[in-house]
């Protein structure tokens, strides 16, 4: 089984309470059932005053933003998933608050959104019916790797979901 080198940087106000150590465990595990060979990963946690700058920069969009994925490699299917795959930055504060929305730990949320940053690193996207499906898969298949219990959903799904009949978003 390659080995992985998963790098975190908490840069949040907000305490690590042994959040460094989980990413590290589950971003290797969820890389451990995708890639072909050693892969590099590196997650930032931020809080959502930089992550709102990142989500303007690099998106065009205001506020913060759950996950942004830098992807270092290119989408091509047929290339191995080895060596580096890209950045995720993660937002403590709105991980914070999507956690109390969907009922769960606030690390859980963080799994969730690792896997979602993950899939996008490894070429996946939701722009479309059949990606979005893909994708989704992929997250499931990702958050299936880790110990312990795990969410139900992946973020395409549980978007999916709470989409209503006439198109408009409805919370559980």
């Amino acid at each position: 089984m390659p080995t992985h080198d998963v790098a975190v940087a908490w840069e949040s106000a907000a305490r690590d309470p042994g959040g460094v150590d989980r990413i590290v465990r589950d971003a290797s595990a969820m890389l451990g059932v995708v890639a072909d060979g050693p892969c590099e990963l590196s997650v930032v946690v931020v809080d959502d005053g930089p992550m709102a700058d990142l989500n303007a920069t690099w998106r065009g969009k205001d506020g913060p933003t759950d996950v942004l994925s830098f992807p270092q490699r290119t989408a091509d299917e047929a290339s191995p998933i080895a060596g580096m795959l890209g950045d995720i930055v993660l937002a403590w504060g709105v991980s914070e608050r999507q956690a109390v929305d969907h009922g769960h730990a606030v690390q859980d949320e963080i799994r969730v959104l690792l896997a979602h940053g993950i899939a996008h690193l490894l070429g996946h996207d939701h722009h479309d019916e059949d990606e979005t499906a893909r994708m989704a898969a992929m997250e499931t298949r990702l958050l299936a790797a880790l110990d312990g219990p795990v969410p139900q959903a992946g973020l395409v799904a549980r978007a999916a979901a709470s989409i209503g009949p006439d198109g408009g978003v409805t919370r559980a």
